[in-house]
């Protein structure tokens, strides 16, 4: 396999970190490049949509890879936290013309960043929805962060309100098919989401990868697993027996009862 330089893993605050990104603060913002390298090499991306390791390949280098080997042709794979779409554009690749890419979504500059991908890309198998995942459907406070990276759903203080929905009722009320995967990353909502995700727990046909946010998320999440018997694992491979907190893991791989 081709050696992947993955430029994330240099400290942007060091000497040799500040003197790499320099020449990136002159690329224009709207600029559409190809990815250089990685899973997704050759893909267009707009320069300013995300952070720089999206377009150079080297974004959660890591987690790519990890998809790639989990992600089949025709799969039905669901992007919860879609943010501009390095995942989805991923996912649609994998999947091919004949699996469908499901990508939620709730910040509006976000979604248009993924149909520019989308557009630019040519992909013609993504359903966007423009929505928060939660628990419910209605309406929540949403604060955007120091980026459109790090927005999350908040009880409290927030910049914008968005529409929420669950996942339970995409399949149940909007008859879309069950998921074979569903990634996830929600930025401490992700108990919510799961808690509005029952009936895909129960049916125990659906992979999940999930990123967690602080202890809170770790507890209930994984009691949402274990309470369904999901098996519980580490991107590496490695099946996490005791607690997640124990584990020290933040991103959790689980695999419902009865699937290899």
């Amino acid at each position: 396999m081709r050696l992947l330089i993955n430029f994330s893993n240099i400290d942007n605050r060091s000497l040799v970190g500040k003197i790499l990104r320099l020449p990136l603060r002159l690329i224009p913002k709207n600029m559409i490049v190809p990815i250089l390298q990685g899973p997704m090499k050759g893909l267009r991306w707009r320069v300013g949509s995300s952070n720089h390791g999206c377009w150079l390949g080297t974004y959660e280098l890591e987690e790519q890879l990890f998809f790639m080997r989990l992600v089949q042709t025709g799969m039905i794979v669901w992007d919860v936290g879609a943010n501009a779409g390095v995942y989805t554009l991923l996912f649609s690749r994998l999947v091919s013309e004949s699996g469908t890419v499901v990508a939620f979504e709730p910040l509006p500059s976000n979604c248009d960043n993924l149909m520019i991908h989308l557009k630019a890309n040519r992909f013609t198998n993504v359903k966007v929805i423009q929505a928060a995942v939660s628990d419910r459907k209605g309406v929540t406070g949403f604060s955007t962060g120091s980026s459109n990276s790090m927005g999350m759903i908040t009880g409290g203080k927030s910049n914008m309100i968005v529409s929420t929905i669950s996942l339970d009722s995409i399949v149940l009320e909007e008859k879309f098919p069950f998921p074979d995967v569903i990634k996830m990353d929600v930025e401490g909502a992700e108990a919510l989401a799961l808690a509005g995700s029952r009936e895909i727990l129960s049916a125990a046909r659906t992979r999940w990868v999930v990123s967690m946010h602080g202890v809170e998320q770790l507890n209930l999440c994984e009691d949402l697993f274990r309470d369904h018997r999901y098996r519980l694992f580490t991107l590496g491979g490695s099946q996490i027996i005791g607690s997640l907190r124990e584990a020290g893991v933040t991103d959790v791989y689980a695999v419902p009862p009865g699937n290899g």
